[in-house]
């Protein structure tokens, strides 16, 4: 990854704070019904797509990778736009979707942690991990989709909420950066 310059950084952190916000709304409203999860879902993730399209147009002439913010934007809008169109989908048939979103999210971190230089080997290997938590709940979510809604509700919040603070690590990375 060869970064330059990237002024809208802050704009990572938004996202970020605005997972972390929808992993506590999530916590909260998951015994009201899976439709609470899917609308707090849908709208977070068009708002976070919204953004990333921004912020990979930005990074097209810094950065190698900005396909990959690019796809993840447009991915969020897609599927936000898919939960708010079909709240009243299933139990069964949420979790596969959601749980294919965080493994995509888990994907990215993975490949952006790769990507981080060896100077700090332990943000690097943080990231590692969280990334590889994000997955293995991803998957747990994917492919267990008998699980109660307030299981699903930890299962979702807590991935959503690692990614938020993710978000925050590399906002505040490409800060120092800048």
């Amino acid at each position: 990854m060869t970064a330059k310059r990237i002024k809208n950084w802050w704009l990572l952190i938004i996202k970020g704070l605005l997972l972390i916000a929808l992993s506590f709304l999530i916590f909260k409203h998951t015994r009201e019904s899976i439709m609470t999860v899917s609308v707090f879902m849908g709208a977070g993730l068009i708002i976070m797509g919204i953004t990333l399209l921004i912020i990979s147009l930005e990074m097209k002439k810094t950065m190698d990778n900005w396909s990959w913010r690019l796809a993840e934007g447009l991915m969020d809008i897609v599927f936000g736009f898919f939960l708010l169109a079909h709240p009243g989908i299933t139990a069964e048939v949420i979790p596969i979707f959601v749980g294919f979103w965080i493994i995509f999210y888990g994907v990215i971190m993975l490949t952006s942690a790769i990507q981080l230089p060896d100077a700090n080997g332990f943000e690097k290997k943080g990231v590692i991990i969280f990334a590889i938590l994000t997955l293995l709940l991803g998957f747990l979510v994917s492919f267990n989709p008998t699980i109660g809604v307030f299981t699903m509700g930890i299962l979702i919040g807590v991935p959503v909420m690692i990614i938020g603070l993710a978000n925050i690590f590399f906002a505040l990375r490409l800060r120092k950066q800048d």
